[in-house]
């Protein structure tokens, strides 16, 4: 799977005002308590007051991860062993919504990185040793060499042509969109429930306004 460019949301202004404005009061309306973990399908994340954290996989050691809104984009990688996690607190995030990405790399890949980047230096050390021979004057050692070093070479790039051509490679890529509030805590976002109420906010403050035009006294003529 090709890697795939990370798409920041702008939301809309309704949207975004309703978010921002009142967070607090729309995650108390729906019910959701920030200290339970959240966990909603296989390697989506754990998610706690100000955190998002995600298990390690043994297949896929290596993660990058990637969060972005407005006017901020944030990267954190996590080596083998490490258990990838975000904290919207401790990386000072202003209240808003936001879109993460976090990617698990197949160790296969690391295997076969390792691998060409060990052929390259060996490469380089047998021309090395091939400018010894030759001062040594050598010529048949040097020749052999340069010869070893060639294949190694071809080899090389053979591997790198097979690993960008089959794109073979195991990628385990997840997206999702939080909302951080005005202390940091990180909340679940869900689109369509805020537009509900963005809505049913709209209704209730035309439905006071029409109240408040009709309980206005007349005026006498």
């Amino acid at each position: 799977m090709q890697q795939k460019t990370l798409l920041w949301i702008s939301a809309s202004a309704l949207l975004f005002m309703s978010v921002t404005q009142s967070t607090e009061a729309q995650i108390k309306s729906k019910g959701l308590d920030s200290s339970t973990a959240v966990k909603k399908s296989k390697h989506a994340p754990q998610l706690t007051e100000y955190e998002l954290m995600w298990k390690t996989i043994e297949t896929h050691g290596k993660v990058e991860f990637q969060i972005g809104g407005k006017k901020v984009k944030l990267k954190k990688r996590f080596d083998v062993g490490e258990e990838p996690y975000f904290n919207a607190f401790e990386e000072g995030l202003t209240p808003g919504v936001y879109t993460y990405q976090i990617k698990f790399i197949p160790n296969q890949l690391q295997k076969d990185r390792d691998r060409f980047r060990d052929d390259v230096n060996q490469r380089k050390d047998l021309l090395k040793l091939r400018e010894k021979k030759m001062q040594q004057g050598d010529k048949e050692a040097a020749k052999e060499l340069l010869q070893k070093a060639n294949e190694l070479r071809n080899s090389a790039a053979q591997q790198m042509t097979k690993m960008q051509k089959e794109n073979k490679y195991d990628f385990i890529t997840k997206t999702g969109r939080i909302i951080v509030d005005k202390d940091g805590a990180i909340k679940e976002f869900d689109e369509k429930k805020l537009l509900q109420e963005a809505a049913r906010r709209d209704k209730e403050e035309k439905r006071k306004k029409a109240l408040e035009r009709e309980e206005e006294p007349g005026t006498d003529t």
